[in-house]
């Protein structure tokens, strides 16, 4: 579970970030569930985990 991602709690590359991972549960909406958004969540949680 990640921290609130409401885009006025970070900063523009984790808001980019979050965006893409978004996008990507969209467009593979199966496809998540075996790793296909893994590598931007990745980003995503380690530019989350610079702003603490």
């Amino acid at each position: 579970m990640h921290v609130d991602l409401a885009p006025h709690l970070h900063s523009d590359e984790c808001n980019e970030l979050i965006k893409q991972l978004k996008d990507c549960h969209v467009t593979h909406d199966v496809a998540k569930f075996w790793g296909a958004c893994n590598d931007i969540e990745r980003l995503m949680t380690r530019c989350l985990r610079r702003e603490v």
